[in-house]
């Protein structure tokens, strides 16, 4: 078993009482205060190879959102099966890579600035499912060319000017194409 983790502490204040900052649609906002909310986030990951082809894996991240309870706060917890070295078959509570950083979306240390771009990623805070994603693999010189299909459900509720808003999206891709 392993365990491993990942924080920011980070201060913001941008606005003023009318223009404010908001990291993730899902958040309430910083309007002309400064707060620890926005950009803070504490995670901690377990992962367990159950067998030499079966790894489960749970994640925990403590963030700034409208409902803060222990299902909001796993963002991973599944269980991994390895069909052969190209194929990965998944399927419990996964994270959605269909941006760029999606996959370390969370660890501040990985950016490449102070955080992802709030015009793109602040607008899809989808960053979970719950189901399924099978991966494929081919070796390319010293990367990798994959590709998944995913099928799964997820929720998001984020808060607006006027009321709580519920979003729930089914989604099933096979266009994720990533070279590493």
């Amino acid at each position: 078993m392993r365990f491993s983790g990942f924080g920011t502490l980070a201060w913001t204040h941008g606005g003023d009482d009318a223009l404010g900052f908001r990291r993730h649609l899902e958040q309430e906002g910083e309007f002309g205060n400064g707060s620890f909310k926005a950009d803070s986030v504490l995670g901690l990951q377990m992962d367990a190879d159950l067998t030499d082809d079966v790894r489960a894996t749970l994640q925990l991240v403590g963030k700034d959102r409208p409902r803060n309870g222990l299902e909001e706060s796993v963002e991973a917890a599944y269980l991994a099966y390895r069909i052969n070295p190209r194929w990965t078959l998944r399927a419990g509570r996964l994270g959605i890579d269909l941006l760029p950083m999606s996959e370390y979306q969370h660890i501040g240390f990985a950016y490449d600035r102070v955080r992802p771009p709030v015009d793109y990623y602040g607008a899809i805070p989808i960053t979970r499912m719950d189901g399924v994603d099978l991966r494929y693999a081919l070796p390319v010189g010293p990367g990798t060319l994959s590709t998944k299909l995913y099928l799964g459900v997820t929720e998001n509720t984020y808060e607006a000017s006027v009321a709580t808003m519920t979003s729930s999206w089914t989604r099933f891709t096979a266009s994720r194409c990533a070279m590493s």
